[in-house]
């Protein structure tokens, strides 16, 4: 019955969020000006608002954050080329899926 309610509200939480101005497709077109702080002050309001009502998203943005960070400390001669493309495409087609 509790993650019944959890669902329902997450749900409703994002639905919310989209209706004051961002839908969760939109948050992930603009996420990555978000983590680097290229967004536009306006935009990111947007996104702080959408985070306070989507528990996917936020967990979503944390995620990316913390990957960038990571990886911050790896060089790109470490990683062969295939596997590169390979991880690039998985990647993508993850975030396609939400």
């Amino acid at each position: 019955m509790f993650n019944l309610l959890k669902k329902v509200r997450d749900t409703l939480g994002c639905w919310f969020s989209a209706a004051r101005g961002v839908s969760c497709e939109e948050l992930v077109r603009l996420l990555i000006g978000y983590v680097d702080g290229t967004l536009p002050a306006e935009d990111r309001t947007r996104l702080d608002a959408h985070f306070k009502d989507c528990a996917h998203c936020l967990s979503m943005m944390r995620t990316y954050r913390q990957t960038i960070d990571l990886s911050r400390g790896v060089s790109n001669n470490s990683m062969p080329s295939e596997v590169r493309l390979r991880l690039q495409r998985f990647l993508k087609e993850k975030i396609q899926e939400r």
